[in-house]
């Protein structure tokens, strides 16, 4: 009797839960029964009647949303590379990152990132590949860019950029979909261990090669900036010894060079110096404390030039040369306004502050040195009682004996202008004369018929 009533007992619940199969909806399964915890594995645990949607496949692709815990999803994506034992107790990954059964068999599996309509290619049991964009997390790996882990393996070559600044290093690649946050497109760092060496970087004088285009310090002079440590130097085209502030290179001091000094140094084949203040350097006679002579340049550079060598009118020829020397200050007018000359009694040249032309020379010879057309070469107007080509003469007018019209007292060049036109000759006079008499004479002797 006591045998019977033990067999009862134990037929009542089958899966020793507690639980009678009266009330247990699945009393072959002792982790099922009322009021149990549900767990990620797609039943109705808790014996409630409802399935937590979470564990339900939405998408039809043998896994749910739901997992034994984000961690276990996470140890997941870490160890499913190395086929290891997924952290969660009561699942196993595959050689193909499919969730089985102790027993090897596929069963449904937690931790799909996307379970809904459409979602059937997005799931831990999927391959990543490469798309059009990067927006899918095809293994529910947390990155769109690796394949659990590891970078997917596409066409494009990206470097690893491992101290940061955005250039890669030459030596350490790979092909990828698309650039990981410690790979991109380029390979131009030099130095891929230090920051502040790229070609983005400032030129500074240090001996390094800081911008990665191969130059170092005064090799480099062209992208050494303000704030390098560089030092002025002056472009010496005329080799005179003074530079102009016009060509400005900057130079990093080192043995051949030093801050303070007079120096001279060539780089690319052109001399550059220390010294500047050059106001011409296309003149070897032209600089700082030259003498001054009358050639139509401020030899000396001091901004004063002499009267006799400035070109007032702007047409390139300066007046003709003084005859008598200059006694005190003379009010002139040049460069279109009124100016001071200044006689200096050493040379007995006046001389007036430099103007709008500047330190340039030009050749003498202007008889008119405010009238922009008259100078030597200029074309001459007929008869305008104006010596525009500055040869002493003017070209006028005169009736010849044959031509009617000519000129005379110049023989330079001639801006031809018709006047007018004297349309007969004397040869043509004397026949119209001829002519009258003629019909005089008619006239008369038909009066004495009549």
């Amino acid at each position: 009797m006591l045998y019977l009533l033990t067999a009862l007992a134990f037929a009542a619940d089958a899966d020793g839960d507690g639980f009678a199969d009266s009330v247990d909806c699945d009393d072959s399964n002792a982790s099922v029964y009322p009021g149990a915890v549900e767990s990620c594995d797609g039943l109705d645990t808790d014996c409630d009647g409802v399935t937590p949607q979470t564990e339900q496949d939405q998408d039809g692709d043998g896994y749910v949303a739901c997992g034994a815990g984000w961690s276990d999803c996470s140890d997941y994506v870490a160890t499913d590379t190395a086929n290891a034992v997924w952290e969660s107790t009561w699942r196993l990954v595959d050689s193909l990152g499919v969730m089985v059964d102790p027993a090897g068999n596929a069963v449904v599996g937690g931790c799909d990132c996307r379970d809904e309509s459409g979602g059937e290619l997005t799931s831990p049991g999927v391959v990543e590949t490469c798309g059009v964009t990067p927006l899918e997390d095809n293994d529910c790996d947390g990155d769109f860019y690796t394949a659990k882990g590891v970078p997917v393996s596409g066409p494009n070559k990206y470097f690893k950029d491992y101290d940061g600044d955005g250039y890669g290093t030459p030596t350490d690649w790979g092909y990828f979909c698309y650039p990981l946050g410690a790979y991109v497109w380029n390979d131009l760092d030099c130095d891929d261990g230090n920051p502040d060496r790229n070609p983005l970087a400032d030129e500074i004088c240090n001996a390094v090669d800081d911008d990665c285009d191969g130059l170092i310090d005064n090799e480099d002079y062209g992208d050494l900036g303000d704030s390098s440590g560089c030092i002025d130097l002056f472009r010496d085209a005329d080799l005179d010894g003074y530079g102009s502030d016009q060509g400005v290179q900057c130079i990093c001091p080192n043995g051949e060079f030093s801050p303070g000094e007079d120096q001279i140094m060539e780089l690319e084949g052109v001399r550059f110096t220390s010294v500047r203040g050059d106001c011409e350097d296309t003149q070897e006679s032209v600089y700082p404390g030259a003498p001054e002579a009358l050639t139509g340049f401020d030899e000396d550079c001091n901004g004063w030039l002499a009267l006799a060598e400035a070109d007032c009118d702007y047409d390139g020829y300066r007046a003709f040369e003084p005859t008598e020397p200059c006694t005190g200050e003379v009010a002139v007018r040049c460069w279109d306004r009124s100016t001071t000359a200044v006689c200096e009694p050493e040379s007995g040249l006046l001389y007036i502050e430099v103007g709008p032309q500047g330190h340039s020379g030009n050749e003498p010879g202007d008889c008119d040195d405010l009238e922009s057309t008259t100078h030597p070469g200029a074309p001459e107007k007929l008869g305008d009682g104006v010596d525009q080509d500055c040869d002493g003469e003017d070209a006028a007018l005169e009736e010849t004996g044959d031509s009617g019209i000519g000129e005379t007292g110049d023989t330079g060049p001639v801006e031809t202008e018709m006047k007018g036109c004297n349309c007969s000759s004397q040869s043509g006079s004397l026949a119209g004369l001829w002519g009258m008499a003629l019909v005089g004479l008619f006239w008369r002797r038909r009066r004495r018929r009549t």
